[in-house]
């Protein structure tokens, strides 16, 4: 959430200069499986990572060895010469280490986590984005072929955003083999045009509205299973009830609003020196979306009528109301910011 709070101040600031912004995302293939041990050591050491921890990394990645089980059949210890173990915790660190170099050639314009990279340029032009962005890409290819890493083909993705109308959206032509066609079209009827990237969707404008409907959307399966779990007489009890609406639902539903979510106002654009007080940031929608899902969720953990005021069931369930819950995550932002290195 980090990286992608820094990249929406990064877009937002330059919309509000009236520039206009194209991302690509890129993915690496196989990423976790084709590390390769003595050059991640060899890429630790040239970043000043003591040597004790090169012999902790050594012996994590030595020796390894993996079978397969298929039903009741297994097979015999086979192993393996590089890679890292997917699920480790240790894993996504690593190979943040290993890209560190490629991340590093433009730290301003490129964002990486793990195996998920991410390019932008925001220029007067469009065209001059995907011109740009060109180059970057061929750069990053021909960096991937002279260090055994493979982006995948079919997980490049492109979105143009910008605040002027109409729909234009010109291509990137990498190569005579390779062009990165934009995002435009939804997958299902009455869906917004988003690019995914880090669970966080992207769209055109940059309002976010399909990345909370996408939030609310799984929050709201988890409410239904909630409420299918709740009975009067032989149903668990309102208190494990509540455990998991706070355990399942607040953090599907608020996921991302590092990304969207800075207070119900907001500093007036840049070039609007006239005004000298905040303006509304034009997020009721999202607000009232988190409020019916929330809403949803705490029905479910106490037999309450239906005309029941929103305010009293969220007193009496002791859950946080929107704004509340979304206040809270802001802060809890802010704090994480203050904190961190500089």
């Amino acid at each position: 959430m980090d990286l992608v709070a820094a990249f929406t101040h990064d877009v937002e600031a330059a919309l509000a200069l009236g520039k206009q912004v194209t991302m690509i995302t890129m993915d690496v293939q196989g990423a976790f499986d084709a590390l390769l041990p003595r050059r991640l050591l060899a890429r630790m050491a040239r970043q000043g990572w003591p040597p004790t921890l090169l012999q902790l990394v050594r012996s994590f990645l030595t020796n390894r060895k993996v079978r397969v089980r298929l039903e009741k059949s297994t097979t015999p210890y086979y192993g393996v010469e590089c890679g890292t173990p997917q699920g480790s915790p240790l894993s996504p660190a690593l190979y943040m280490l290993y890209l560190a170099e490629l991340l590093a050639q433009d730290p301003l314009l490129r964002f990486g986590y793990a195996d998920d990279v991410s390019l932008y340029r925001a220029t007067d032009s469009l065209d001059t984005n995907v011109d740009l962005l060109a180059n970057d890409v061929r750069g990053i290819l021909d960096w991937g072929a002279a260090n055994k890493v493979s982006f995948a083909p079919e997980k490049l993705e492109m979105i143009h955003i910008t605040k002027k109308p109409g729909s234009y959206a010109p291509a990137c032509v990498v190569n005579g083999d390779l062009t990165i066609h934009p995002t435009m079209a939804a997958q299902r009827a009455g869906e917004q045009p988003a690019l995914r990237w880090l669970g966080v969707w992207f769209n055109r404008k940059l309002s976010f509205k399909r990345h909370v409907s996408e939030r609310a959307a799984i929050a709201r399966k988890v409410s239904y299973h909630i409420r299918g779990l709740a009975r009067t007489k032989d149903g668990p009890p309102a208190s494990s009830l509540r455990k998991a609406v706070i355990t399942c639902v607040l953090p599907s539903v608020l996921y991302g609003t590092e990304a969207w979510y800075a207070g119900r106002t907001k500093p007036p654009r840049q070039y609007r020196t006239d005004r000298d007080h905040e303006v509304s940031a034009r997020n009721g929608w999202h607000v009232e979306v988190v409020d019916r899902t929330l809403a949803l969720a705490a029905r479910g953990v106490l037999p309450v009528w239906r005309t029941t005021p929103t305010a009293t069931l969220f007193r009496d369930v002791g859950l946080p109301s929107d704004e509340t819950a979304l206040e809270e995550a802001k802060l809890r932002f802010v704090i994480q910011l203050c904190t961190i290195d500089e």
